[in-house]
């Protein structure tokens, strides 16, 4: 099964909702379990350690993440140029993000990445046709 990463921040979390909550992007658990229907789902987020102990308190103890993408597949980096290496070595295809920055990262590497804006079929669309793009070559 291929592999794929979602960024946190901005893309299953909501970090401009003006309140101390963290709330999740709409629709997010919907669509992360269609893609785990396809794909082998990761997390791949850039924050530092303190940001990255809360994020993990909050995905597992408020919105149950880890029953979809299972704790060990989340990766952390300090560094956002860290996330093209770690897709690397992870063997992971495509990122979803919603930084330009770091999309254009990734694809100037070869890797696939797919800009966020909302969680809908649209977006669902885009990574299957990336991942199938990606499969035709390889074929």
């Amino acid at each position: 099964m291929e592999r794929i990463a979602i960024d946190i921040g901005g893309v299953i979390l909501d970090i401009h909702n003006n309140s101390d909550e963290s709330l999740l992007m709409s629709n997010t658990i919907d669509y992360l379990n269609k893609l785990k229907n396809k794909y082998d789902l990761y997390l791949l987020s850039f924050c530092g350690k303190k940001t990255e102990q809360e994020t993990r308190t909050v995905l597992k103890n408020i919105h149950n993440i880890d029953s979809i993408i299972d704790e060990s597949k989340w990766i952390f980096v300090r560094k956002t140029k860290n996330k093209k290496v770690e897709m690397i070595n992870h063997n992971i295809k495509l990122l979803i993000d919603d930084r330009k920055s770091i999309i254009d990262d990734v694809i100037s590497n070869n890797l696939l990445g797919v800009l966020f804006t909302n969680w809908n079929d649209e977006l669902l669309n885009i990574v299957y046709n990336e991942m199938n793009r990606l499969n035709a070559r390889n074929d």
